[in-house]
This record gives C-alpha cells, sequence and structure tokens, in this order.
C-alpha cells in the first residue's frame, strides 16, 4: 500500500511542478531557518555540559556594593579557596583560574603568538574533565614555572616531536617553563578556553593573604549530596573573620557599621552550567548570553515554521478546484476518505521531506557564513550527533502532517457529484477558514518585519550614538598585555607604520569591564566609593580624541603626576565636589596595606566605554605602572 501511495503521490506531484516547486523552496526556506536557530540555542545551552563533576562545581561570585557602586563580578580574592577548603568540611577542592589572552611564547629564538593563556592550581584537572594526553593530572602543575600545552599548540610549536620536559619561555619573561603534560583541545562550548595551562603557583600573589584583592576566578567541587546553600550560609562568618579585619584597618570603620551604611560584600555560589547564561555576572572570559534572547530566538523559529506551514495549506487548498476531477472518480470508483486523506497526507509528507532534504543542504552552505556574522561556532554534524537524523525525520513528518492535515480533510470532503457536474463550490466555512490563515501569516509577517526594523534601529543606534572618544578609525590590539615591558618599543614601532597617528596603551579596552578599586575622599574618612579605574599612558586622551572639561591631562614634564589622577565629569557631579584642585582620593584598597593620597589635576567629559546599557559611572584614570590589557592606535 506505501508504495502505492508513494507512486500515486509522485505522479500527481508530477502534474503540478510550478506549485510542487513553490512549495518545496518556501518550505525548505522555513525548516533551514529554524534549523540553524535551533542548533544556536542548543550550542548556547550546552555550555559546560562537558563537565563529569558539573552538578558539584561551582565558582565563587563577589557580590559587593560601595557607595552607590555595585559590584557582581566572576572575581575573588586568591585566599577564597584555600580559606573554603579549610574552614568548610563541605568543600573537597578548589581551584583558582587567571586568564591572560593573548600571549607570545619563544621557543629558542621562534616565537609564537597563542590565543587564550591561563594559570590555573594544580587542581585543575580533578575539577574540569578536560582529557591530559601526556602527564600525570595529579603532579603536572604541581610546581612554579610547569606548563601544560593543548594538542594543537604541541603540533604548532613541536610538530610531531614530543613536547615534554622542553622549556618555552612566555612573553618577555626570564624564567623558561618547563612542559610536563599535553591535553586535549577544549570544547567550544566553555564558558573560558585554553591553549596553555601554566601553574598558579608561577602567580607572585599566589599566596596573597589580601580579603580585598579580588582579582582571579575560584571554582569549588563540593562533596556529594551537599547544598551550595549549605556553603553559602557559612560565607557571612567568614567575612566577619577574615575580611571584618582588614576594613577596620583600611577604612577605620567596623565591618558592621560599613554594612550599616547600606554597603555590601558577600559571596554566591554560581553552578558552572549556569555560567554562560547568566550575563549579570561581570568580568566574564567570554561574553554571556541572557536567556530572554533565546526565547526570543526560539519563537522566531517557531513563528517561521507557522508561516510556511500556513502557506503551504493555503497552496495546497488554492489547488483543490484543479484536483476536483480526480478526487470525484476516486471516490466514485471507490475510495474511501480514509484513504483519499491518507493519499493527500502522503502528498504533503513527501513535499515536506523533499523540502527537509533541501533544508539540510541550505543549512550546511548557511553555517559558515551564520558563524561569522555571529562570531560562534554552530556546527550541524550528522556523523557526530547520529540523533539528529531521528529528530529530523520526526520534525518533517510533523511538518507534513500539520501542513497537510487541513487540505486532505477538505479535499476529501468533496461531492463526487457536484464535483463531476462541474458545480464544485467552496464551501463558506472553507473559505473563512483560509482567510484567517491568511491574517494569521500576514499578522506573524508584520510581527517579524516591526522585530527587524526595531534590531536596525537598535544598531544603527549603537553604530550613531556619541560615546565620548572618538571611535572612527580606532584599532584595538586587546590582549597586548603580551608585550611586557617593551611597551615603548612597541609604540614606536606602532607609529612607524604609514597612517598612524597615535599609539596608546592601557588597562582600558573599549567594551571591557575596567578595574574597580575603592576610594574615600579627604576629610569623609568612613565613607567608601568604589570607582572605575583605568591605568593610562600620557598619550591616552589625544589618541581617544576625549575632551577636557576643565584641567589638564598627564604630562611628562611634570613627575608629581604618577600621583595623581583625571576623573570623569560623573564623577565632580556625584561626590559634589566644588573645588577638584583642593580635592585628594585616597586609595583605600591597595593591596599592599597602605593608603595611597592622590590629588585630581583634570576633569574630562563623560564617555561610554562600556555597554550603553550601563549607565555613565565616576571614573578614575591613573598613569599606568607596567601592566597594560590593550594597546589602541588611530
Amino acid at each position: 500500500m506505501i508504495k502505492n501511495l508513494l507512486k500515486h503521490s509522485l505522479r500527481a506531484l508530477k502534474k503540478q511542478k510550478g506549485y510542487v516547486a513553490i512549495n518545496i523552496f518556501g518550505l525548505a526556506i522555513g525548516i533551514a531557518c529554524s534549523i540553524i536557530i535551533t542548533l544556536f540555542i542548543l550550542h548556547e545551552l550546552s555550555y559546560d555540559q562537558y563537565n563529569e563533576n558539573k552538578d558539584r562545581l561551582y565558582r565563587a561570585t563577589l557580590d559587593g556594593k560601595i557607595g552607590e557602586q555595585e559590584v557582581n563580578a566572576s572575581y575573588s580574592a586568591a585566599v577564597l579557596g584555600p580559606t573554603m577548603v579549610n574552614d568548610f568540611p563541605e568543600v573537597e577542592k578548589f581551584c583558582r583560574l587567571n586568564t591572560w589572552g593573548e600571549t607570545i611564547i619563544k621557543k629558542e629564538d621562534i616565537a609564537y603568538v597563542i590565543d587564550d593563556f591561563a594559570e590555573v592550581d594544580s587542581t585543575f584537572f580533578e575539577l574540569f574533565s578536560i582529557p591530559l594526553l601526556k602527564g600525570n593530572s595529579k603532579t603536572v602543575l604541581n610546581e612554579p614555572n610547569t606548563m601544560v600545552l593543548s594538542e594543537s599548540t604541541a603540533k604548532k610549536v613541536f610538530g610531531n616531536e614530543d613536547p615534554i620536559n622542553k622549556m618555552l619561555r612566555v612573553n618577555t619573561g626570564q624564567d623558561p617553563y618547563r612542559i610536563t603534560g599535553v591535553m586535549a583541545d577544549f570544547p567550544e562550548e566553555t564558558h573560558f578556553n585554553a591553549n596553555i595551562l601554566t601553574s598558579f603557583m608561577t602567580n607572585r600573589r599566589a599566596n596573597d593573604p589580601e580579603w580585598l584583592n579580588n582579582s582571579f576566578s575560584t571554582y569549588v567541587l563540593l562533596k556529594p549530596n551537599t547544598s551550595p546553600a549549605t556553603v553559602e550560609e557559612k560565607f557571612a562568618g567568614m567575612i566577619t573573620k577574615y575580611v571584618g579585619p582588614r576594613v577596620q584597618e583600611m577604612m577605620g570603620i567596623a565591618l558592621e557599621d560599613f554594612i550599616a551604611q547600606g554597603n555590601r560584600y558577600n559571596f554566591h555560589l554560581q553552578p558552572v552550567t549556569k555560567i554562560h547564561l547568566q550575563p549579570e555576572i561581570e568580568h566574564e572570559v567570554k561574553p554571556a548570553t541572557d536567556p530572554k534572547y533565546l526565547i526570543i530566538f526560539s519563537s522566531v523559529a517557531i513563528l517561521i515554521i507557522v508561516i510556511a506551514s500556513i502557506n503551504f495549506m493555503n497552496l495546497s487548498t488554492a489547488q483543490a478546484t484543479k484536483r476536483a476531477k480526480e478526487i470525484g472518480i476516486k471516490k466514485v470508483s471507490g475510495s474511501s476518505k480514509g484513504m483519499l486523506i491518507l493519499q493527500f497526507l502522503t502528498d504533503s509528507t513527501l513535499i515536506s521531506f523533499i523540502a527537509l532534504i533541501l533544508a539540510v543542504l541550505i543549512v550546511f552552505v548557511s553555517l559558515p557564513f551564520f558563524n561569522d556574522v555571529f562570531d560562534t561556532q554552530v556546527s550541524f554534524n550528522l556523523i557526530e550527533h547520529f540523533y539528529y537524523i531521528p529528530l529530523l525525520i520526526a520534525f518533517a513528518l510533523f511538518v507534513g502532517f500539520v501542513a497537510g492535515a487541513y487540505p486532505a480533510f477538505y479535499l476529501s470532503s468533496f461531492n463526487p457529484n457536484a464535483v463531476l457536474r462541474g458545480k464544485l463550490r467552496d464551501g463558506a466555512k472553507n473559505g473563512k477558514l483560509r482567510r484567517i490563515l491568511v491574517s494569521v501569516q500576514f499578522l506573524i509577517s508584520i510581527i517579524l518585519i516591526v522585530g527587524t526594523i526595531i534590531m536596525y534601529r537598535q544598531l544603527s543606534y549603537m553604530v550613531n550614538k556619541d560615546v565620548g572618544f572618538g571611535k572612527d578609525r580606532l584599532m584595538v590590539i586587546g590582549s597586548a598585555g603580551s608585550i611586557g615591558d617593551q611597551v615603548k618599543a612597541f609604540k614606536q614601532e606602532i607609529l612607524k607604520i604609514p597612517g598612524v597617528q597615535n599609539v596608546s596603551a592601557s588597562t582600558a579596552v573599549p567594551g571591557r569591564n575596567n578595574n574597580n578599586n575603592g576610594y574615600m575622599l579627604e576629610g569623609h574618612d568612613g565613607q567608601t566609593y568604589l570607582m572605575q579605574t583605568a591605568y593610562v599612558d600620557y598619550d591616552f586622551l589625544e589618541t581617544y580624541n576625549m575632551k577636557l572639561s576643565d584641567g589638564r591631562f598627564f604630562d611628562r614634564e611634570f613627575g608629581a603626576d604618577r600621583e595623581a589622577c583625571v576623573v570623569n565629569k560623573k564623577t565632580i557631579e556625584e561626590f559634589g565636589i566644588d573645588d577638584y584642585t583642593q580635592t585628594r582620593f585616597i586609595v583605600v584598597f591597595t593591596g599592599e596595606g597602605d593608603k595611597k593620597f592622590m590629588p585630581i589635576i583634570g576633569v574630562c567629559n563623560n564617555f561610554h566605554f562600556e555597554s550603553l546599557h550601563s549607565r555613565i559611572n565616576p571614573y578614575v584614570m591613573r598613569l599606568r605602572r607596567t601592566t597594560i590589557t590593550g594597546a589602541i592606535f588611530r
């Protein structure tokens, strides 16, 4: 019977080539769009699912508020992890993470630029399920100046040579690193990547006891059957015990009074599987995705399929009169209504399957372009993900049945006598239903068009918005930290490039969160403010084409500028400073156990360095000493 149904369907479809081509192409486009959107959603939902201990693996996040500035960040103090293991019996292991981004490594006299460099504790491979191909997972990073390379990095640097116990230099450092292991490449679906892992014990702050210097990410593995809420309840006591004395020492007030002023200092445990879907956490290595956008994309995918299905239904019913005599003859010949319904459903399902095959081809062709536009790595590997095939078949059956159900029942209900006498009339109910379907299709189209217009206007607003600095013709080297102490020579080389006007090196790069430091105003002891802080050089203002509203910028002729600062207008307004020349900030959280006094030498106009969703906050610029995050040239 199936063979006969398919034979009749193919014969019927051949007679209506134009109609069939339109239906197949329309369905294929709709299915292809829905598949791509679904693949993207699955990709976003799969982040960090590879970890075997994902249900017990958490990251400690900082939840703070000082003055009007709130912080919800992914970093914490270096001492947090060891303290949690020692004080909380529920915590089995910890691992700290310090990412550096792009790094230069040297093998003898050959330099390589490697993306994604990180410092981690020796417990890394016990918390994260990254296969170690060479080396002992429990000892590879036990000692300072040891490193593990990813498989692709080892291949890039050493070819087929065994890299174990070979030496590499990192950036401009003098101490070489010994390679103790080779790991598999990180999966794409992880909230941070690493092509090189080095021992956290190499970091000079590995044993830093300072609780107010939050610079690293801390991950903890809870013991089986431990509730994270149980651990979070103990944070208050830990903060009172360890942070309280530092607040008293640095600010001159008790922790209780600090909290009573409306301030906050606490930690939370964030499930590692939720990191990618919680964009409210700052200082992520990879941008997080807001779940509401996944809901929007899901809705769009459904709407596209609905439009394609309605289009199929309307075209099918519009072809009804052309097949009326065929239906009448079949009924007179003894075909039952059920058999006719089955035949029409076979027709629609066959069209759906052909459309699916075309849609799959469209997906394969379109995915590279989609990945380039959205800067992602969505894949469609039917061999690796074999379960996609039965899902796609079920999807085609569903679309074929839904799209063909109404035409099948409508066409099979024709009166054979009326059809054969040429007196077929479209019923009022059928006409009304088609009008409803067309209206729904039109409404959905309007919704999608309006949504597209809104997105375009949003993008246009972001492109044309005055952000307070000259963003045109600016080029960013975002991971220039690998330059080390060669900044001056690097800037001179960049300036030799034809067309380059200015170069600046700083810890501030547009679009990235900056460091937050705690400050007090001289004469207002006890009141602390958390302010964004950037360490810049003398060429920063000119390179960014920023404007001063008062005072001056840093000048090489004034040696005292190394202990001074430049602030934005928002700082003056928010703190009610009448005469900035008579005002000094006190840096309270230096990590060095002392206070630093900084006079204000200039005020610049407000500017946006973060998302336009974020309000402009008080901003402090200080002269760069050594470390930089990025280089900018115009």
